[in-house]
């Protein structure tokens, strides 16, 4: 049988007019579902995936998913299901999101359904997910060890669900009861024990340390993908890419056992590879597992004499580090019980895990490393940042407030920036944080750092209106303050563009309209040059805002607005009285010939319509606004300035290179051509 395939406007129509009680609409489709021989088989599949997925899957994920049957170790290609086949078998339930390939829930209620009946609907869900991703792993083929990232990306597209399935496959295995994890136990060995491997005599390779002298051995190639993609994103990791990694790249079987929490696999592993192989990266099982926040396989380890509970990786990183990072708070727990375990230890950027716990916001985990008197609360890293610094930076109220209770804290620390906790709050616009600290006596709303920015400064140029509320609330709070390029918050919210903190500001009584940087850029002239329309009309409303204003280089707020092709902006100004549209910088170069050189053909036109432009004006180098439009190519501009009679096509520059002789040498043969028919040649 089969079914016509809803369409979307089809299956929202059916939702739009479902019973008020979802449960009992989805409870039917499903029985439907199930009670169908054509359906049940294949469409139940299709719905546990979607409903166990960790991440959204795509399309050719799901169908290799769906083609492995229990027990075979060759994929059968006709087993693959097609789209249609896939969708019509969940009679609408299902759809293939068009952007992104990946298959989802018609309607995010049906998540919700499964979630409340998941193990009623799906009894063994976790237990076939594991056996197929497990299954999946030992195809023949996609096991052949690969040499470079490239050639595992290649295997990766040829058996697309083998990604999903190497970082999944134990999450799974863990949700299942012990006789089924005992069961599966065939499959999962023959990922997690190692392998052996030709020997490539172009290369020197490491070898495990396990006593086998004779023979080379490799994790398997799932194990590596397990490694690579849960690095990829880390920052050590680029340089490593980019190399040939073949059994450099290592995540041993007892690594992913204790990262997957699947306690039952380990004495086995042990036997094969020991507790205290490091991978890659140099973690240890101990570490993974504290990572993970798996509080069995950790209590099972440090348990161990053999087992260092304090080992450190490539990046200096405790098992403690990683599960306070984590936000593990009875693994923490379980560590600092342990004498051996430096509660303060530091990595490589000197990062403490009261730092690491802080920096993700793990309340409870820097509650209890605040309780141990053998942790510094005001620590550093090698940029000066301290666990104050990095929760105000992030917004951890919670965190903020913790600390701000503590008398050995510095609730104004500079880093090595010059950066204070309010400075990274106010720069970040986490309000609440930005009052505790405002009520803390030793705190200096005004401190600047390295670059002579304030708080008020930092929150105003990225425009979080709350904040430079909360601070212009203060009478001690220099609105005007500059930093060491000139700039005031002023300055720097017309920049951005931030109309509403513009507004907040300009509202402030002694807060310079006018004000000037090092370069002599007013506000005005700068929110001119990046266009914001809204913020140049406010300044404009200013009796004390000189709108003909020069930079150090003579630009006008018009000459700037007009190089950079704001019309908007230019219409405004050209409304002014007290501003000149033929104004001349140090260049000689006046609007028009500034919209002209950049090609922006409708400011031209703006300039054109004015009796006071000179539509044939020269710059200092002799050039008009067309021998610039005409050196630059722009034919619609010099189509413009040709229409006027009162603009010479044939003027010559300092060097005696007419408009036509730019263009030609340039190589715009459009311009050349509409150059050659105005003079006549």
């Amino acid at each position: 049988m089969v079914l016509e395939q809803p369409t979307l406007a089809k299956r929202r129509k059916s939702l739009a007019t479902l019973p008020s009680e979802l449960g009992h609409a989805y409870a039917r489709m499903v029985d439907r579902i199930k009670n169908s021989r054509s359906l049940c088989d294949l469409g139940m599949r299709v719905l546990m995936w979607l409903h166990l997925a960790t991440r959204p899957l795509r399309l050719k994920e799901i169908q290799h998913a769906l083609a492995v049957e229990r027990g075979n170790m060759a994929l059968d290609e006709e087993a693959i299901p097609t789209q249609k086949r896939l969708l019509d078998c969940c009679i609408g339930l299902v759809l293939v999101d068009e952007e992104t390939s990946t298959v989802r829930f018609v309607h995010y209620t049906l998540e919700e359904y499964f979630q409340k009946h998941s193990s009623t609907i799906f009894p063994h869900g976790y237990s076939t997910a594991a056996e197929t991703c497990l299954t999946y792993l030992n195809l023949g083929e996609p096991s052949i060890e690969c040499t470079s990232y490239v050639g595992m990306e290649r295997q990766l597209a040829k058996f697309p669900f083998f990604e999903y399935a190497s970082c999944n496959w134990g999450h799974y295995t863990a949700q299942c009861r012990s006789d089924v994890v005992e069961a599966l136990a065939g499959l999962a060995m023959k990922v997690l024990l190692l392998s052996t491997g030709r020997i490539d005599s172009r290369k020197k390779k490491k070898k495990l340390s396990t006593g086998r002298k004779s023979k080379r051995y490799l994790p398997h190639f799932a194990l590596q993908v397990l490694f690579i993609r849960t690095q990829e994103l880390r920052p050590w990791w680029v340089g490593v890419r980019a190399n040939t990694f073949g059994a450099s790249l290592q995540l041993w079987g007892i690594h992913a056992a204790a990262y997957f929490g699947l306690e039952a696999y380990l004495p086995a592993l042990r036997i094969d590879q020991g507790w205290v192989v490091p991978d890659t990266a140099g973690r240890s099982p101990l570490s993974l597992a504290a990572l993970a926040g798996h509080v069995h396989v950790v209590s099972m380890l440090v348990a161990r004499e053999d087992v260092d509970a304090d080992s450190k990786d490539q990046l200096g990183r405790t098992p403690l580090s990683h599960a306070a990072s984590s936000g593990h708070e009875a693994v923490v727990r379980l560590l600092l019980e342990r004498e051996d375990v430096d509660a303060d230890s530091k990595d490589q950027l000197g990062r403490t895990p009261l730092f690491h716990a802080a920096s993700s916001g793990h309340e409870a985990v820097v509650r209890l490393l605040l309780g141990r008197e053998n942790v510094d609360a005001d620590s550093k890293d090698q940029f000066g940042y301290t666990p104050l610094s990095r929760a105000a930076l992030l917004g951890h109220k919670a965190v903020v407030q913790l600390f701000l209770e503590r008398e050995d804290v510095g609730a104004d620390s500079k880093a090595n920036d010059g950066c204070t906790p309010l400075s990274r709050a106010a720069s970040s616009g986490y309000e609440a944080v930005v009052r505790l600290l405002l009520e803390r006596e030793d705190v200096d709303p005004n401190s600047k750092n390295q670059y002579g920015c304030t708080p008020l400064s930092r929150a105003a140029l990225s425009g979080h209106e709350a904040v430079v509320r909360l601070l212009l609330e203060r009478e001690d709070v220099d609105a005007d303050s500059e930093d060491y390029d000139g700039c005031t918050p002023l300055s720097r919210a017309a920049l951005s563009g931030h109309e509403a903190v513009v507004r907040l500001l300009l509202e402030r009584e002694g807060v310079g309209a006018n004000s000037k940087n090092q370069y002599s850029c007013t506000p005005l002239l700068r929110a001119a040059l990046s266009g914001h329309e809204a913020v140049v009309r406010l300044l404009l409303e200013r009796e004390d805002v000189d709108a003909d204003s020069e930079d150090q280089y003579g630009c006008t707020p018009l000459s700037r607005a007009a190089s950079s092709g704001h019309e908007a902006v230019v219409r405004l100004l050209l409304e002014r009285e007290d501003v000149d549209a033929d104004a001349k910088d140090q260049s000689g170069c006046s609007p028009l010939s500034r919209a002209a050189s950049s090609g922006h053909a409708t400011v031209v036109q703006l300039l054109l319509a004015r009796e006071d432009v000179d539509a044939d004006s020269k710059d200092n180098g002799g050039r008009t606004p067309l021998s610039r439009a005409a050196l630059s190519g722009h034919e619609a501009v010099v189509r413009l300035l040709l229409a006027r009679e009162d603009v010479d096509a044939d003027s010559k520059d300092n060097g005696g290179r007419t408009p036509l002789s730019h263009a030609a040498l340039s190589g715009h043969e459009a311009v050349v051509r509409l150059l050659l028919e105005r003079v006549g040649v």
